[in-house]
């Protein structure tokens, strides 16, 4: 059996806490994850910190209600504040409770202590997008070693933190994912409690324009104040150390600027000439990513199965920073090439329609301008034998620019030579219009429903086709929600549409 995550003795010396009722004296009692926002899965073995609205924010729900339905499922323990103590009846009396002032605060500890106390290498993730393939392409080739790396989309401050409370004494590597969001410094705060010693930013593009202020939520200028936000990734790295960004995007200057502020290491990677780690003899098709990597180390061929140019980005940033944290260029390269893709981000799936097969490409986990351009170049790869069909749902966060950076988005579809374009919302149906107007033929459906989008896109399938589907969480706020269940319920051959509706 694995040694416990935390022990009992160091829960309390960490949070300042007591024990309401303290963990069994046995091997048994071993927990091996903390968790705070336990919505699904499992709950075996966690260490539950129960939010409240008082300390975590207004929105936040009192979790500590469901700490019997988590003991059930084989929690290890609950930490919570006394006032939740007082309500928790039977419970605390026979389930290992760990009473605190400020569950919030213990999170923060937990994190902060057990960054303390490893001694692998720490690696920030963020980006426009790519950001969470990357970090499980840094994790994938660390793993053999042992590697932690933030779970599901648990990018913000106190998900940063799980993750660091999280992470084994002797795993080799940790890999955190960082959001931006609110608040704007949200990154940088990360960044200076997880201490990394490699920062990567993946790429800068047009995203969470709702949380600029004024003139810098448009045009250029939005892109110098995401990538300023975004930066805030090597706020936390040791003079020295690693800052890392793609090459391809309009905002490297702002970055490499920042880093060198800090005495920091900056190197680029991607296909401009210019890039430290560049991808060359790119080789694309339908079953593989061929192409080289040619750097500092040296040149390594490689091959992976994921498909796409911005999973061979994604790959050439993960390389290096492995590389930069100690690794062989060639082992790094080897390893990265067994990777398998994220669920919904390039998700490859062969399923039943009328009369044979399709083909879907399952990306359909959030969405930004750029990403729903790669994915409709992905479709151009994978359907060069039969007809390429997107199917595209609303971009949200765009500020006042939204619906001139959906419509350019026609260009794309006319340059990838796109079949067929099926979209869901106002902004999507902009850029559906642009296309009708065109002069290329494509056969476009804007739907007012989603269940009017399933039946169209299902009734127009056929045996060799290819689909992507993408959506950002736009109409309602659900969009990529409602596109997963879509997806699904599209491969399982659904009469009609069965999942999440819009707000």
């Amino acid at each position: 059996m694995s040694a416990p995550l935390w022990t009992p003795e160091e829960l309390v010396s960490v949070t300042k806490g007591r024990w309401l009722v303290a963990p069994p004296a046995m091997a048994s009692w071993a927990p091996s994850v903390v968790h705070y926002n336990l919505v699904k899965g499992s709950s075996r073995g966690a260490i539950i910190v129960c939010m409240n609205p008082r300390t975590w924010g207004q929105q936040r729900p009192d979790t500590s209600r469901r700490l019997a339905e988590w003991a059930k499922g084989g929690a290890s323990c609950g930490i919570v504040d006394a006032t939740q103590a007082q309500a928790l009846g039977a419970l605390g009396a026979r389930f290992p409770i760990l009473v605190v002032d400020d569950t919030r605060v213990a999170l923060r500890e937990l994190g902060a202590a057990s960054r303390a106390r490893f001694r692998g290498q720490v690696f920030a993730v963020t980006g426009t997008v790519g950001k969470t393939t990357s970090r499980a392409m840094i994790r994938h080739i660390f793993a053999a070693r042992g590697a932690t790396a933030t779970g599901g989309n648990n990018n913000n401050i106190p998900g940063v933190q799980k993750t660091l409370a999280c992470t084994p004494e002797g795993h080799a590597a940790c890999v955190i994912e960082m959001g931006f969001g609110r608040p704007v410094d949200g990154i940088e705060i990360s960044s200076q409690q997880a201490r990394p010693h490699v920062g990567l930013v993946t790429t800068i593009d047009y995203a969470h324009l709702n949380v600029l202020d004024g003139a810098s939520s448009e045009g250029p200028a939005a892109l110098r104040a995401i990538a300023g936000h975004k930066g805030g990734i090597y706020g936390g790295i040791d003079k020295g150390g690693w800052a890392l960004s793609g090459a391809d995007h309009e905002a490297v200057e702002t970055l490499e600027r920042r880093a060198s502020a800090q005495g920091l290491n900056f190197l680029t990677f991607g296909r401009s000439r210019e890039a430290d780690l560049r991808i060359s003899k790119e080789l694309l098709s339908p079953e593989k990513s061929r192409f080289s990597l040619e750097g500092p180390w040296g040149i390594g061929a490689m091959s992976l199965t994921v498909i796409g140019p911005h999973m061979v980005a994604n790959a050439a940033g993960a390389v290096a920073a492995a590389v930069c944290a100690g690794m062989d260029f060639g082992e790094a390269c080897r390893r990265m090439e067994s990777f398998a893709p994220v669920q919904g981000r390039s998700d490859l799936h062969r399923f039943a329609v009328e009369g044979g097969e399709a083909t879907m490409i399952d990306d359909s986990f959030n969405a930004t301008p750029l990403s729903v351009a790669s994915s409709l170049r992905m479709l151009a790869i994978l359907g060069k034998q039969g007809r390429r069909v997107a199917v595209l749902g609303d971009i949200a966060s765009l500020g006042p620019d939204a619906e001139a950076l959906h419509v350019a988005l026609a260009k794309e579809v006319e340059r990838q030579r796109v079949d067929a374009l099926f979209t869901h919302g106002p902004l999507m149906g902009a850029m559906a219009a642009a296309v009708s107007k065109g002069a290329g033929q494509v056969h476009v459906h804007a739907a007012k429903t989603i269940a009017e989008l399933h039946d169209a896109v299902r009734d127009y399938l056929r045996p060799g086709d290819v689909l992507t589907l993408k959506s950002g969480r736009g109409t309602g706020g659900l969009g990529d929600r409602v596109f997963r269940a879509l997806a699904e319920g599209l491969r399982e051959g659904r009469a009609e549409y069965e999942g999440p509706l819009y707000g």
